[in-house]
């Protein structure tokens, strides 16, 4: 999986979780970070097949269980990045012991006539936690592509600031990015970020998996 994450000014770094194995890219932005992943195809199918009949989902079913672990690798995989940062509970320096807990897991069918209002989940520091976010393509419209670069519809719109798109056509400073769906990618990021899927045209559907991970951290 080479070359899909595009950001200007950033460092890429590939890094591996296990079983399965996984593909992730970290997009590094001045004040924080994106995680780009792939899963295989084979694995996506049968995560569609279940949501094709399970609308709601059941955590402890399989595939959102499986489908869970991987999110929460990818999420502890994410805090490494900021260790001298955020006062987590660690056990000897070990990644795997951040206590990360799936607070919330949703299945998304978005088409043309759906409008979402921007999206987010601010970290509550009353509770000594914070929010880390997944986005999960189980289906994408067979005419999104990332080669047009033109065409922002269907896109999935970050911002992290208050400048929009317009306003960097002004000169003032890029805080907002653009994703294009593409089946089995996914991007981990700070609930922070609000998010919103541009409107589309067309008679195929948009199928998101979105997921919230609650991290918790000491006094510190």
């Amino acid at each position: 999986m080479k070359n899909f994450a595009k950001a200007n000014e950033n460092d890429v770094t590939e890094v591996k979780l296990p079983k399965p194995e996984i593909d992730l890219k970290f997009e590094h932005i001045k004040q924080f970070s994106f995680i780009h992943g792939q899963l295989p195809l084979n694995f996506i199918d049968e995560a569609n097949q279940y949501f094709d009949v399970n609308k709601i989902v059941q955590k402890d079913d399989d595939v959102p269980k499986a489908l869970t672990n991987i999110f929460k690798n990818a999420t502890q995989t994410y805090l490494s990045l900021y260790s001298d940062q955020i006062p987590l509970s660690l056990e000897g320096d070990r990644l795997v012991n951040i206590p990360v807990d799936c607070s919330e897991l949703k299945l998304m069918e978005l088409n043309e006539k759906t409008y979402t209002h921007p999206i987010n989940g601010d970290t509550d520091f009353t509770q000594r936690q914070v929010l880390i976010s997944t986005l999960l393509f189980l289906k994408v419209p067979s005419n999104f592509s990332e080669k047009n670069v033109n065409d922002y519809h269907g896109n999935i719109y970050f911002n992290w600031g208050i400048n929009s798109i317009a306003d960097v056509l002004m000169t003032k400073p890029k805080q907002d990015k653009l994703v294009t769906p593409v089946v089995g990618r996914f991007v981990v990021f700070p609930s922070w970020i609000t998010w919103q899927p541009i409107p589309f045209s067309g008679d195929e559907s948009l199928r998101i998996l979105s997921s919230k991970f609650t991290v918790h951290y000491t006094k510190g």
